[in-house]
């Protein structure tokens, strides 16, 4: 979008509905957004490589920095 940001968007075509964006890795949905905006982390998130115990703490540890 321009150069101020990357955009990786799902969408419809037509009359189509809106999908979930979801990403996949070794046959399983790892991460998925759905189209009401909730964000479901299936594996573990680490953060310069130690595992935080969800992502309420990531996002507590990141804004401390």
């Amino acid at each position: 979008n321009g150069t101020t940001d990357m955009q990786l968007v799902s969408t419809k075509t037509g009359s189509g509905s809106y999908l979930p964006l979801s990403f996949w890795t070794n046959g399983t949905k790892q991460i998925n957004i759905g189209t009401d905006g909730n964000v479901d982390v299936t594996g573990n998130i680490y953060q310069n490589g130690n595992l935080v115990p969800n992502l309420v703490t990531l996002l507590t540890y990141t804004l401390a920095f």
